[in-house]
């Protein structure tokens, strides 16, 4: 992960060098490749030992880590998920990549949060709690915002905002047979209802 996470970085400071104007625009296309690069990276590591969990619950020798065969199954399976995820979100922008962000950008930063967690503890294990404030402090914040920002698409009645509501707008639409933007058709927007209701019930299990 390191060359590909230190390739960027290196071509981005040496484009800055070159041409210092264009230093925000350098900045933001890094912050980009590296988010998505090192989302993707944890990701598909995690989905991997999931997948190899759940198989290995009826194949039990698939739990095996250390086995290159398995890793390589795992990962193929992780890649080709999130590859479908991606390949519907080009093809079907009404139930791809604006149903998915939402739920992409509350796990990574509900993961961040975790992780300061975890790493508040153990600064506290460690009896270095006067430095504990450096991982508090933003735990807190990730916390409160996704936190809010996760009820809001939950609860809100704004249909730009809230699924429900947005759920709600478009199944009245299609009872009284009108047509709403994006859509061109009623299929597409029974879809968009039937996405709205598959996130929520997705928010609502990863809450319990």
């Amino acid at each position: 992960m390191a060359p590909v996470v230190v390739g960027p970085i290196v071509v981005v400071l040496l484009w800055v060098a070159i041409c210092p104007d264009q230093a925000v625009f350098a900045l933001a296309i890094l912050f980009e490749a590296l988010f998505i690069l090192t989302t993707v990276d944890a990701g598909t590591r995690v989905l991997r030992f999931m997948i190899q969990d759940l198989i290995g619950n009826a194949v039990p020798a698939f739990k095996e880590t250390a086995s290159w065969t398995n890793n390589l199954i795992g990962s193929a399976l992780s890649c080709a998920l999130w590859g479908y995820f991606l390949y519907v979100g080009v093809i079907d922008p009404l139930g791809g990549i604006w149903t998915l962000w939402p739920l992409f950008g509350t796990a990574n930063q509900m993961l961040a949060a975790i992780a300061l967690t975890v790493c508040t503890v153990v600064l506290f294990k460690m009896k270095r709690e006067r430095f504990a404030w450096v991982t508090i402090v933003p735990a807190t914040w990730l916390v409160a915002c996704t936190t809010t920002a996760g009820l809001q698409k939950v609860l809100s009645p704004d249909p730009n905002v809230g699924f429900i509501s947005h759920a709600l707008r478009y199944g009245d639409a299609i009872a009284a047979g009108r047509l709403l933007p994006p859509a061109k058709t009623l299929g597409e927007m029974s879809r968009i209802v039937f996405n709205d209701y598959v996130v929520l019930n997705i928010l609502l299990r990863a809450s319990e």
